[in-house]
């Protein structure tokens, strides 16, 4: 199959759009929707046996170190004292000290090695991600701890929008770690061009403005890097789009490249997805947000995008079956006009937007969103709904229901931008003459085990 270099893009833009629409139009009849962001999970801590620890599983009461429990990230002997390692509460701070003689009351104990094993370890820092805070974190929470934990690492700062991608494509074929400072679009362009070999073990720090991965596992940055010392390892299960010969992609405007779309591939292309696919209103909001037109704007392009877009009252035509769970014969959905159109295995696109309240991430299990064609304030009015615990599932202009796979046919003749697919913000103009099917995940990617340690 052809391939297609991976390039930033927003797949949590639709939904900022239609947020910021809500703010921006006072027009509307106002929608009392709870926009209020869910707290920072709580981590549970698991008791970890050490020679010096008492019988609960915690350790000695002193008072040498002045810091709370839920401070001290975890405490280790070292010779005859210990070693105490705390982590600030947003997860951007980490303090080593050594040589203590009593432990504070309550502390986890570490007497194995770390959950990230002892290297060689690669840290990534996208430093366009987001607000640029990767490599910060990295210099006062990640580097530091991965020194007191005596894992040996190299760091690469990137230098352009193309450089994750050419990092992974020299990772060679062998076992790998890495430790990435990102949003979503770095680990996407990260699996999309690996190669086949063995396991390949991913700790990502959440550092980008759409981290929907992490957000739907629960993560934060501190819960992220706690990881690195005692979380669990969980295949990363990626689905695929396969798209017809004749696709071509929209490749943003970058500091070194202009907008541009590239020519049409010959051969159909399978792109790895950790997030989302869809076609219709979804793909074409995260579209045009990034045409140089309306990034002149600034934010302000989002929710221009989405009143455009809704204002407009067009549906995307053409015809769509889903692959029910357990395989089975195809079943249609019902018309040929569409406005929402929509596959995930995660629950949030960003905090407080539930799009899929019933999806699992890592599963290996993901969820098909569909409206049919709607007026443009109905569709705002449905979607608003996923702001209050994913309630727009409910409604019966909504088709939610969990799937094996989907394939859509545009119909003959639509202009192109009826045809794009977002895929994780990714935008690409499908090709005429055959579907797009979009693939339940399996163990590989790419001919590679992928895992995630969070």
């Amino acid at each position: 199959m052809a391939s297609f270099v991976p390039t930033p893009g927003g797949h949590a833009i639709a939904s900022w759009a239609f947020r910021s629409l809500r703010r921006c139009d006072r027009a509307r009849p106002p929608l009392r929707i709870n926009l209020t962001m869910p707290s920072e999970p709580t981590e549970t801590d698991t008791a970890v046996t050490d020679d010096r620890v008492g019988p609960m599983g915690t350790a000695d009461v002193g008072t040498a170190v002045a810091a709370t429990p839920d401070d001290v990230l975890f405490v280790r002997s070292a010779d005859a004292a210990f070693q105490v390692v705390t982590l600030s509460a947003n997860g951007e701070r980490v303090q080593v000290r050594d040589g203590v003689e009593t432990a504070p009351a309550g502390a986890r104990v570490l007497s194995g090695p770390p959950a990230i094993g002892g290297g060689p370890v690669t840290v990534v820092c996208s430093t366009k991600s987001g607000q640029g805070r990767a490599s910060t974190v990295y210099r006062d929470a990640v580097g530091p701890l991965l020194r007191a934990l005596d894992v040996a690492h190299t760091v690469v700062e990137t230098t352009s929008a193309e450089h994750v991608a050419e990092i992974a494509r020299g990772l060679g074929t062998g076992p790998q770690t890495l430790v990435v400072l990102s949003g979503d679009t770095s680990v996407h362009e990260l699996i999309n061009n690996v190669e086949a070999g063995d396991t390949l073990r991913l700790c990502v720090i959440p550092t980008g403005s759409g981290n929907a991965l992490l957000t739907s596992l629960g993560a934060t940055v501190r819960s992220a890097v706690a990881a690195l010392v005692f979380g669990t390892v969980r295949p990363l299960s990626a689905f695929s789009v396969v798209l017809p010969p004749g696709t071509r992609e929209a490749q943003p405007e970058t500091e070194t490249t202009p907008y541009r779309v590239l020519p049409p591939v010959a051969e159909p292309v399978q792109v790895y997805a950790l997030v989302v696919a869809s076609w219709a209103i979804h793909a074409a909001l995260v579209g045009d947000s990034d045409t140089p037109e309306y990034r002149k704007l600034g934010n302000a392009r989002f929710a221009k995008a989405a009143q455009e877009n809704l204002a407009r009252n067009e549906p995307w035509r053409g015809s769509i079956a889903y692959t029910p769970v357990g395989g089975g014969p195809a079943e249609t959905v019902p018309g040929t006009e569409h406005s929402y159109v929509l596959l995930t295995g995660i629950s949030s696109l960003e905090p407080g937007f539930v799009v899929a309240p019933d999806a699992v991430p890592l599963s290996g299990r993901f969820w098909f969103v569909h409206m049919g064609f709607l007026p443009g304030d109905e569709i705002m009015e449905v979607l608003m709904k996923a702001y209050k615990g994913g309630e727009h599932v409910h409604d019966p202009r909504t088709f939610y229901k969990e799937v094996d796979g989907l394939e859509v046919t545009v119909a003959a003749g639509e202009p192109d931008r009826m045809r794009r697919w977002c895929v994780d913000g990714r935008i690409f103009v499908s090709g005429e003459g055959a579907p797009v099917r979009v693939l339940k995940g399996g163990p590989t990617v790419r001919g590679r085990p992928v895992e995630l340690l969070a």
